[in-house]
């Protein structure tokens, strides 16, 4: 399902599938930043909507004794200093408050990843998604066995 957030009028539409690639472009930084946390030069503001929906997510979980896990994939280091600090508090509040009702929390976002498991700042390649697979699945059974 193609989905839309505002104020973006144009997305790109991801049909599903997976691309073997093992090479690497981590120059894309600031354009990667740019796309993800401003429109126009602008900062983008949280989104409520995008909260809201999480949050329906999880309490239909809730409602259907599904146990939710939320977890933080790996960016490369220079990827999170470049996040606006509006939008990193927030997450991180987002985060305490899905904690404290008793979600499954997986971050590994700042875990650190050498340079040739990255497929660009924001992605793993083959390899790098090969290695985080195993180490996503040690902890859920980690978390199983609690």
């Amino acid at each position: 399902r193609n989905m839309c957030l505002y104020p973006k009028q144009e997305h790109i539409h991801f049909m599903g599938g997976f691309l073997e690639t093992e090479g690497n472009n981590l120059t894309n930084v600031e354009e990667t930043i740019e796309r993800h946390f401003y429109y126009k030069t602008k900062q983008a503001k949280v989104s409520e909507i995008s909260i809201r929906f999480a949050d329906s997510i999880i309490s239909f979980c809730n409602r259907n004794d599904i146990v939710p896990v939320v977890a933080g994939i790996p960016v490369h280091q220079n990827y999170p200093q470049k996040i606006p600090d509006l939008l990193l508090e927030r997450y991180d509040k987002e985060i305490e408050k899905y904690k404290r009702s008793g979600i499954i929390i997986i971050d590994h976002t700042n875990e650190s990843y050498t340079n040739d498991l990255y497929l660009n700042s924001d992605h793993l390649n083959h390899k790098g998604a090969k290695e985080y697979t195993m180490k996503i699945v040690e902890a859920l059974k980690n978390e199983e066995s609690k």
